[in-house]
């Protein structure tokens, strides 16, 4: 299998957080649109737009969307990953 056949089947395994409200942890609420496949270096991308304001659309990878907050920079954050779901919405 090549790179960017294992990329889209990593893209496949995500596609559950498509449509979910992410809270990103400086605060801001943010809806996952779709998960992406970049063009230049297969990595996955998460699209996402401000929930607040949906004219804003982001896109990170995933592997930052999906990581932890960095405590020695931001010793004040109340969650312990970049982002987390929102549950009760």
């Amino acid at each position: 299998m090549d790179k960017r056949q294992t990329q889209q089947n990593l893209a496949e395994r995500y596609k559950d957080m498509i449509g979910k409200t992410y809270r990103h942890f400086k605060g801001g609420k943010y809806e996952v649109i779709d998960i992406a496949v970049h063009s230049e270096n297969a990595g996955l991308l998460v699209i996402y737009k401000s929930k607040e304001d949906p004219a804003l659309v982001w896109a990170r990878p995933i592997n930052i969307f999906l990581s932890d907050v960095d405590k020695e920079k931001y010793p004040l954050a109340r969650q312990d990953q970049r982002f987390v779901e929102v549950i009760d919405e």
